[in-house]
């Protein structure tokens, strides 16, 4: 089931995708090369179901107090967050990242994209994971960066493993209080490529 406020631009989709190896192979794959020994409540749960938390929800950002909202923003787009609809406990997993995997060794072997929302992850020394919502994507598409919106994240972006499989989602670092927005940090090297800035406050 497509969720509220989903965007018409986006295919929503509960599994990621992998043009070369099957995302099934290369999850294995990139089980044997993640040492992710911290344990989250409810990976078994969101894994198992293929699902996100059950405590968040979308929300599109009409508040004009919000840097992101499409009231400051000159193109109007109906930008979006992630929200907790219920208070999230600290060290809790909220669910696998979706995109389509790709594995490259250098940041020079990556092809010119139209997406802004991948995430481009270090493995080891000349592997790289890019995870691109741009062919499937579920909830965790609409995580913004923090900057601009508050002093510091609330998650962060890491590997968790689940039945000798490894996945990319995030993971609460600090308790969201009920209707808080999910924010992670999206990393110096993704405001490094294609020129992004990051938004200020005015």
């Amino acid at each position: 089931m497509i969720p509220s406020n989903w965007p018409n631009n986006l295919f929503y989709s509960k599994e990621s995708q992998s043009k070369t190896l099957s995302c099934y192979l290369l999850k294995q794959m990139l089980f044997s090369l993640i040492d992710s020994q911290k344990k989250y409540a409810s990976v078994a749960d969101c894994i198992a179901n293929k699902k996100v938390h059950s405590d968040v929800e979308i929300r599109v950002l009409k508040d004009a107090s919000h840097p992101l909202s499409y009231e400051k923003r000159s193109n109007l787009e109906l930008e979006r967050g992630l929200f907790a609809s219920k208070k999230i406990k600290k060290d809790t997993f909220l669910g696998e990242y979706v995109g389509e995997i790709e594995l490259i060794s250098s940041i020079k072997e990556m092809k010119p994209r139209d997406s802004e929302y991948y995430f481009l992850v270090d493995i080891m020394e000349n592997l790289k994971c890019i995870i691109d919502p741009k062919i499937c994507a579920n909830e965790l598409a609409m995580v913004n960066d923090y900057r601009g919106i508050a002093e510091s994240p609330n998650c962060k972006p890491t590997f968790v493993t689940h039945n000798n499989q490894a996945h990319f989602g995030f993971c609460v670092i600090q308790e969201i209080p009920e209707g808080a927005e999910i924010l992670v940090d999206y990393g110096e090297l993704y405001w490094s490529l294609d020129h992004r800035k990051p938004i200020k406050e005015n």
